[in-house]
């Protein structure tokens, strides 16, 4: 039974970990921001089909969005107007986390 409590405990933690959060990217690198990838850390490469959040979309310079998902660590890419890129590598999200993308950030 003590054992049974454990492996419970230790479940509702994960799953209490990996809850659904809201985090907020902010634009201020001077351009619109017209992809947004957000990927595990554990993948080897972006997945545009799945890890791309804005859809149809756009992060106008000097405005922001609010993204849901899970809770965690991951890689984000973001791909501006002019398809330059701006790279962020284990990023963790929490609930209300802000990003803030500029133009130092540009790869």
């Amino acid at each position: 039974m003590k054992k049974l409590l454990v492996v419970f405990i230790a479940l509702i933690s994960a799953a209490a970990f990996a809850q659904e959060v809201e985090f907020t990217v902010v634009n201020e690198s001077g351009r619109d921001i017209h992809y947004l990838l957000v990927s595990p850390v554990e993948a080897d490469q972006w997945n545009w089909e799945d890890d791309e959040m804005l859809g149809e979309e756009i992060i106008a310079e000097g405005s922001s969005g609010a993204i849901r998902i899970q809770s965690g660590a991951y890689d984000i890419l973001a791909v501006d107007e002019y398809e330059d890129t701006y790279t962020f590598l284990e990023f963790t999200i929490r609930e209300n986390d802000t990003l803030i993308i500029t133009a130092d950030d540009l790869d």
